[in-house]
């Protein structure tokens, strides 16, 4: 754990995009998770702080500058987007007949962060193997 470094300068799109996307996706919890007008609670106090523990393995591979396994990078996005998708279904509710969903502006900043990671995964395997290619003699 000591070698984890932000390599900004020498970092490709793909390796930018998880980054940042990892920011977002930690500072959204932050943010409401849901909103009802007169009860909004945090990413924290409703505990989808654990939705954190999906982005784990690219985050850390990316800091110690290890390659990341393009399936399993791929898996932690896209379970990462479903749980959040997930959620956002379970906050809607029916309201003097109409349907109201009160997930917060968090919830969907997690979720489009989730999509940027998913990208930044596939971005960074294709970066990655361009680095890996022989040069033609």
């Amino acid at each position: 754990m000591n070698d984890l470094k932000v390599d900004w300068n020498n970092w490709g799109l793909g390796s930018r995009i998880i980054f940042a996307s990892s920011c977002v996706a930690i500072v959204s919890m932050l943010f409401n998770w849901v909103n009802v007008g007169f009860i909004a609670e945090n990413g924290f106090s409703q505990q989808t702080v654990i939705f954190l523990g999906l982005w784990v393995y690219p985050a850390l591979f990316l800091l110690q500058g290890k390659k990341i396994d393009k399936n399993i990078g791929l898996g932690c996005a896209a379970g990462s987007f479903l749980v959040t998708a997930f959620y956002i279904n379970s906050k809607t509710v029916v309201l003097l007949g109409n349907s109201v969903n009160a997930a917060g502006l968090g919830a969907w900043i997690f979720l489009l962060a989730s999509a940027a990671l998913g990208y930044g995964v596939f971005q960074f395997d294709k970066e990655y193997q361009v680095q890996d290619t022989p040069p033609k003699d």
